[in-house]
């Protein structure tokens, strides 16, 4: 079978179970964003205590898109895709705004001020020491833009210090540069990467000439 429809197939594929739980994840969605809401009506251009971060009953995080005053975020949902068996976290606003992401790339947004992104596929590898490439397919939701292949290619600059109201992290520094030859054009990512392979902190474009989107943990994601 073509690789191309093999792929848009098993999107489908995913889709349809997914569907058939509209309810039950669009409840906890609401319950996740009036908990922020509640909490901090005021959640744009916020700066949380440490006491405030740690009382929120999930992972959380800060969230700021191009110049535009900093958003509190939440984590409502840890699932795993299935294309990749990687772990996508979802993390939502006061006002159901959604960001998802996978080993740290911003895969997928909802209700961004923005260009938002329908999908980003392939599978992202682990960071390393090594320079790195690989590829990726970009789906923009507005005008309906699919299928634009990436050619990516990562490399790991340095450390820096991450520091939040909560923690002070040593981190790995990698910056990305994704070529869209379709487009002749190009966009530089930076990944904040702690001992365990974790994305702290992240600022990315969404697609050409589109604004950055930064966000910084505050309270990570645990399995346990």
């Amino acid at each position: 079978m073509n690789t191309f429809l093999s792929q848009k197939w098993m999107r489908l594929l995913v889709v349809l179970p997914v569907l058939s739980l509209t309810f039950g994840c669009t409840q906890k969605f609401n319950d996740v964003s009036a908990t922020v809401q509640e909490a901090y009506g005021n959640y744009i251009d916020v700066e949380l205590t440490p006491e405030e971060i740690e009382a929120v009953p999930y992972a959380s995080a800060y969230l700021k898109i191009g110049n535009q005053k900093q958003v509190f975020v939440v984590l409502a949902f840890a699932e795993s895709n299935p294309l990749t068996g990687q772990t996508q976290l979802k993390w939502v606003s006061a006002d159901k705004a959604m960001v998802v992401t996978e080993n740290g790339h911003i895969v997928k947004t909802i209700g961004l001020q923005t260009t938002n992104l329908a999908g980003v596929y392939g599978d992202i590898p682990a960071y390393s020491d090594s320079p790195t490439q690989y590829a990726l397919s970009y789906d923009w939701s507005e005008q309906h833009r699919y299928g634009f292949q990436a050619q990516v290619e990562r490399s790991r600059q340095g450390k820096e210090t991450v520091t939040t109201p909560i923690s002070s992290t040593e981190t790995d520094v990698y910056t990305e540069t994704v070529t869209f030859p379709s487009l002749e054009e190009s966009v530089e990512n930076t990944y904040w990467v702690d001992r365990n392979g974790q994305v702290v902190k992240t600022r990315q474009h969404l697609g050409p000439n589109m604004v950055p989107v930064e966000l910084t943990i505050l309270k990570g994601y645990s399995k346990s």
